[in-house]
Formats: structure tokens, C-alpha cells, sequence
């Protein structure tokens, strides 16, 4: 399978951190292995064994969606 780009899209900013909208890019590799980029201060990159490890931490919820572009 070849990497997926994804946004991190929040619905509701709970912590006040993130923001709602578009608050991560990120990409999803082949062996399901994930980088997300923070988009907004402050920046960070992060690196997760999965997408589900993603949402496990920063989905809060049902307040954070993942959108795939295609």
C-alpha cells in the first residue's frame, strides 16, 4: 500500500490548545505506521505505530475526525 495523506480535522477544542478546523496533516504508511504534523503553535512532529494509536490520544472523543485526500 502506498502512504496516505490525512488531515487531523477537530470539531470542538476542548483543551483551547488546537483550535477546531484543519489542526494536523498527516501521513499513513504502508506497514500502517503514522507521522502527524501539528499545523498550529506549537509545531511538532510525532510519530504513532497506527492511526488508531492516533485517535487513542488525540481524537478526544468523538470531537476529531480524520479526513484521507485523495
Amino acid at each position: 500500500m502506498r502512504p496516505r495523506l490525512f488531515e487531523l480535522v477537530r470539531l470542538e477544542d476542548e483543551n483551547g490548545v488546537s483550535g477546531t478546523g484543519i489542526v494536523a496533516d498527516g501521513v499513513e504508511f504502508g506497514d500502517m505506521s503514522c507521522v502527524l504534523h501539528w499545523t498550529k503553535a506549537p509545531r511538532s512532529v510525532s510519530v504513532f505505530n497506527s492511526l488508531a494509536d492516533i485517535m487513542t490520544v488525540h481524537g478526544h472523543g468523538n470531537t476529531t475526525r480524520v479526513r484521507f485526500i485523495t
